[in-house]
């Protein structure tokens, strides 16, 4: 009766584990959803700058709702980070390639977490079944 007292506590232990790693899981699905946004939409802005002739005015965003008037030289040529605090000159197109990289990457990591929130979630399943059991014959 002991072993019976102990393995149900051992299962109701592991879903506990598995219920924490679904919640951090989905924590992660939604920074890599905003990331996803965030990236989509500097895209857009890209192919927005392209369109964009040159000596136009502009509102350049400093930080998130703030915003400073800027005339624009040559849409052609941005500085890009790339890392280590490094930044090149990059045309319209590299960029935009480079971002689409990154969608591709973000997007296969967001696929991963989510196929691994599935097969977690069966885990769950089949020890709350097991559970049930345990408490069925329990008399």
């Amino acid at each position: 009766m002991e072993d019976k007292q102990q393995e149900i506590q051992q299962k109701y232990m592991e879903m506990q584990a598995l219920q924490q790693q679904i919640k951090q899981s989905q924590g992660q699905i939604g920074a890599l959803g905003q990331q996803l946004g965030e990236l989509e939409g500097i895209s857009q802005s890209l192919d927005d700058l392209g369109n964009v002739k040159e000596d136009s005015d502009a509102l350049v965003q400093i930080s998130n709702g703030i915003f400073a008037k800027a005339t624009i030289k040559s849409g052609e040529d941005l500085i890009v980070n790339v890392g280590a605090n490094l930044a090149v000159k990059k045309d319209i197109e590299s960029t935009k390639q480079l971002i689409e990289e990154q969608i591709k990457e973000i997007g296969k990591l967001h696929k991963n977490k989510t196929e691994e929130i599935q097969g977690i979630t069966t885990k769950a399943i089949l020890i709350e079944k097991e559970l049930a059991n345990f408490m069925g014959n329990k008399g």
